[in-house]
């Protein structure tokens, strides 16, 4: 199995995990209606390798289009972009997200 491939099984291992964790109850980011909407993001390298984050939204797209496995639910893909070697803002936008209510 070459990285893309590998790359899109550990998003797609990752949006399935993510999403039975959240399923149990009413967590930030799902809406009440017939219709839930719930934020995902990645976290990537400025001037890294743009094949990931094309992964990370395929992976999304591909989801959203199988409803056999997210029935009712629609995800929505937020990227953050950060300096590489750069921890404090890592840390940081990882908060902001997470307050954000993003899985």
């Amino acid at each position: 199995m070459g990285q893309p491939q590998q790359v899109l099984g550990m998003l797609f291992y990752l949006l399935v995990v993510a999403t039975t964790v959240t399923r149990g109850g009413q967590v930030p980011g799902l809406e009440d209606d017939h219709h839930r909407k719930m934020t995902i993001a990645a976290i990537f390298d400025e001037g890294g390798d743009k094949k990931h984050e094309v992964a990370f939204r395929h992976a999304v797209q591909s989801i959203n289009r199988n409803r056999d496995i997210l029935d009712g639910v629609e995800l929505h893909a937020e990227t953050v972009h950060i300096p590489e070697d750069d921890t404090f803002t890592a840390e940081r936008k990882t908060c902001n997200l997470l307050e954000k209510g993003v899985v």
